[in-house]
């Protein structure tokens, strides 16, 4: 395999790679933008608004020639 073929080749995440956060960032911590982008993300997909991970993924992976 040469280095080409290995630098675009992806590797679905596995159970090992779950990060377990070590505490949870209070709302008062995050700058007031982020808390209404945040916020808008949330009601848009209670909305139904948006893409699957992982549509996203396989459309990434076929636009970066990602294998």
């Amino acid at each position: 395999m040469s280095k080409k073929d290995k630098k675009n080749q992806a590797e679905e995440p596995t159970e090992n790679d779950q990060i377990e956060p070590k505490n949870e960032v209070q709302t008062e911590e995050l700058h007031a933008v982020l808390v209404q982008l945040i916020d808008l993300g949330k009601e848009q997909s209670r909305q139904g608004l948006g893409k699957p991970h992982a549509q996203v993924m396989e459309e990434m992976k076929k636009k970066y020639n990602i294998t």
